[in-house]
C-alpha cells in the first residue's frame, strides 16, 4: 500500500509550524510565561535541527524528535503543576504544552510520516544493489 508523500510533507510542515510557534512564543509574549523580571526561553536551534532532520530523513531524527517533545512536555507540565495555585503566569505554558502535544500526536500517529521517514534508506539500498550487480556483471564479462 502506497503512502501519500504530499500528506506526509503536510504533516511535517504542521509539526515544524507547531514547534516553531512554541519556540518563538516566549519571545513574542514573555509575560505569558514569567513576571516582568523573569526570563524564559526555549532552544530554537535544537528544534530547527530536528525538523531539518525529519525533512532530510536522517536515521535517528524520529526518535530524537519524540524524545525532545516528551522532554518539553514534561518540563512544561512540571512548571504548570508547580504554579497552578500561585498568581504566576501559566497561559504560555498551556499553549506550548498544547502545541507540543499536537506535534507529538501527529508525529506518532501519522502512518504517512512514518513511511516517508523510512522510505529513503530502502530506496537507496535498492538502487545501489542493481548498480553493484551490473558492475559485477561487467567485470565478469571483461574477464572473458
Amino acid at each position: 500500500m502506497m503512502y501519500s508523500k504530499k500528506t506526509a510533507l503536510q504533516h511535517l510542515y504542521l509539526i515544524a509550524g507547531f514547534l516553531l510557534v512554541a519556540d518563538f512564543l516566549p519571545r513574542w509574549q514573555k509575560l505569558w510565561f514569567v513576571d516582568e523580571t523573569g526570563s524564559f526561553s526555549t532552544s530554537v536551534i535544537v528544534s530547527l535541527l530536528l525538523v531539518v532532520g525529519l525533512f532530510k530523513r536522517w536515521r535517528n531524527a524520529f526518535g530524537l524528535m519524540v524524545g525532545w517533545l516528551v522532554l518539553r512536555l514534561c518540563f512544561s507540565s512540571m512548571v504548570l503543576y508547580n504554579n497552578l495555585g500561585d498568581d504566576d503566569p501559566i497561559v504560555g505554558h498551556l499553549l506550548t504544552n498544547t502545541l507540543n502535544l499536537i506535534a507529538l500526536g501527529i508525529l506518532c500517529c501519522s502512518s504517512d510520516v512514518k513511511r516517508y521517514l523510512s522510505d529513503r534508506p530502502q530506496d537507496a539500498a535498492q538502487q545501489s544493489g542493481p548498480t553493484q550487480a551490473k558492475a559485477a556483471d561487467r567485470s565478469d564479462q571483461a574477464a572473458f
